[in-house]
């Protein structure tokens, strides 16, 4: 119990209650990847020129790129034609060719350039804000959270989310423009061979988002593990003289090899879920090229259930595996797109949080400060859980010396911070020189 003694006397002013702890939390901060890509959207707004430009450069390309397995297909056929000893236009389709070549690397080397300069200005954007925050957090919330924590949702997380933006964009922006065109391709080069590949498609989609679901859970508890290590580190390596004074490193090193230990099982189990999207993608893919190949043949042989020429059957296998290529890619990143979405929430948890009250404009200046402090019916906890003062009410006059006498964790160093207003009290009123 803490004590105020003056004089002889001694008053009951606070309870022992359970010391606060530190560090960054690991559990997953309850965001949905919904609410997740709209603040994201709304941080992208400020520089949608660029998401622009990448959209119109992407759909150019995917576009470009489309139209060449035509062209490789109406070069097959003529040559096919010339050894056969006929007539054939070969010079000008390979002219047009590598026009359409040329063309496709420029549009996709300004989408790399406008994706690559969006997110980077985003990321800016993000880290100053967050760097901000900090400078405007009260210091019950700085008490509470590891400085490693801290650090870590400034810096590396903001950087994970800035790699998966990246990836995510580029993937999205290609891969519907893709998967439209190359959809509406097929269907007017042979409708039933574009069934077979329309139909299929789900099984690849189902098989993705079955595994994604699976490991998003994973990748939360991952960054918070992580962000917890990163703090716990950084307080172990600026306070080593008293670790080593006290003869506590057994017991530290202890301590930080059960954190790791979690980081490695939930590491573990992520990136084994993930890394089950791409092969098992890639599988259904395979299957519904192979089965597009024989189709084909058929269709080349027996010209049943539509008549296609050899050229042309190598232009539908060339969209069908450009069809598949999204799904392939987008399964590939999707370790780098949920490590960002875990990122994102404990960057927009650290930008929510509450910022220090300013002080009112009207607020009173002691000229002649004469040092009369008053609590009256003061209390305070650092959460609703553990109340650690309660009906605290004292007066120390100018010139009185007070003693606050207690065990470490009482509260008597967190009287001193109320006075100074590094936290706000939960009820009551403190006094200085009878002004509150």
């Amino acid at each position: 119990m803490a004590d105020m003694y003056s004089g002889g006397s001694t008053s009951a002013i606070a309870s022992s209650a359970p010391e606060r702890g530190k560090g960054g939390s690991a559990d997953a901060i309850s965001m949905s990847a919904a609410e997740v890509t709209r603040r994201l959207a709304a941080w992208i707004s400020p520089h949608r020129g660029f998401l622009v430009l990448a959209s119109v450069s992407s759909i150019a390309t995917v576009i470009l790129q489309l139209w060449v397995p035509i062209i490789v297909g109406s070069a097959i056929d003529q040559l096919i034609r010339l050894v056969q000893g006929g007539e054939a236009a070969l010079l000008p389709v390979l002219t047009q060719l590598s026009v359409v070549v040329l063309l496709a690397s420029a549009t996709q080397w300004l989408a790399s350039w406008s994706t690559n300069k969006l997110t980077y200005l985003v990321t800016r954007d993000l880290r100053e804000a967050a760097h901000t925050k900090v400078s405007n957090l009260p210091l019950s919330y700085i008490d509470t959270h590891s400085q490693g924590d801290l650090l870590s949702r400034v810096v590396n997380d903001v950087d994970q989310l800035g790699d998966g933006l990246q990836q995510g964009l580029t993937q999205f922006l290609t891969g519907v423009v893709t998967i439209i065109g190359t959809l509406c391709f097929m269907f007017y080069m042979s409708v039933p061979m574009g069934l077979v590949v329309a139909l299929a498609t789900p099984l690849s989609i189902i098989v993705a988002s079955a595994i994604t679901k699976y490991a998003s859970s994973s990748f939360g508890k991952q960054q918070g593990y992580q962000g917890q290590l990163g703090g716990y580190a950084e307080e172990m390596v600026s306070n080593q003289e008293l670790i080593t004074a006290f003869a506590h490193k057994d017991a530290i090193i202890e301590q930080f090899e059960a954190i790791n230990e979690k980081l490695r099982v939930v590491g573990e189990c992520a990136q084994f879920a993930s890394s089950l999207s791409n092969p098992s993608t890639r599988l259904v893919n395979n299957f519904i090229y192979a089965l597009v190949a024989a189709l084909g043949c058929i269709c080349v042989l027996t010209g049943v259930p539509s008549p296609l020429t050899i050229g042309q059957v190598q232009s539908f296998l060339s969209y069908a595996n450009q069809y598949m290529k999204p799904f392939n890619a987008i399964s590939a990143v999707v370790t780098q797109v949920q490590t960002a979405y875990a990122s994102a929430r404990r960057v927009f948890d650290l930008l929510d949080a509450k910022e220090i009250k300013p002080d009112p404009a009207d607020a009173e200046i002691i000229q002649d400060p004469q040092g009369s402090i008053e609590f009256d019916d003061v209390a305070f906890s650092y959460d609703a859980k553990h109340p650690l003062l309660s009906h605290i009410s004292f007066k120390a006059e100018p010139g009185q010396k007070i003693a606050l006498v207690g065990p470490t964790g009482c509260g008597k160093t967190t009287l001193i911070n109320l006075l100074l207003r590094f936290y706000s009290i939960d009820s009551g009123a403190i006094y200085v020189d009878g002004h509150n």
